[in-house]
């Protein structure tokens, strides 16, 4: 929250700026800065609609008047524009994300190689539209974790001579043993 209200703040001083070529220019330069710390997609757009909303009730109370407040607030709302371009369609664009918790993979490669194709080749993610490049990209992110050469891991399951997906038979297994667990 803190950070959300000193970009506000910012942004409210970008009215004292004498030429839209110069407001533009320390516009882009925060929105940079602040992305670079603020990762996620949906707090930035959560951070730039509470901006823009704060801008406006300023200027509409009279706190700011200038063509450079209605210049930022064009800016603001096109900002908030490519943001939701950029979030995918799937996600729920009102819903809080569950923050930020440090998650790193304790299986193998090879468990979380079978996990990202069998999700790759079942179309799971954004409905199947998704490169299988981009899910190891989004896993490698979420584990904190390298995964060179994800083909060639492939490969090797492949190439297995018993059961092939050891680690989707693992999952597979203690799901049901649990359930069955819970019905007795």
């Amino acid at each position: 929250m803190k950070n959300a209200q000193t970009f506000c703040n910012k942004m409210i001083g970008l009215t004292s700026l004498p030429n839209q070529e110069r407001i533009t220019a320390v516009f882009n330069r925060l929105i940079c800065d602040y992305y670079s710390h603020e990762r996620n997609a949906i707090q930035q757009l959560r951070t730039i609609r509470q901006t823009r909303i704060r801008f406006s009730l300023a200027v509409g109370n009279y706190e700011i008047t200038s063509r450079q407040a209605d210049y930022v607030l064009k800016l603001l709302k096109t900002e908030e524009e490519l943001l939701l371009m950029v979030i995918p369609k799937g996600m729920d664009r009102n819903v809080a994300p569950a923050g930020n918790v440090a998650a790193h993979w304790t299986g193998t490669v090879s468990e979380l190689t079978e996990l990202i194709y069998g999700l790759y080749l079942a179309g799971c993610i954004n409905g199947g539209q998704c490169d299988i490049k981009e899910i190891v990209r989004i896993f490698e992110q979420m584990f904190h974790i390298k995964l060179p050469h994800i083909y060639n891991r492939f490969i090797a399951i492949r190439n297995r001579k018993n059961e092939r997906a050891v680690f989707l038979k693992k999952l597979y297994d203690a799901l049901i043993r649990k359930m069955d667990e819970l019905d007795r």
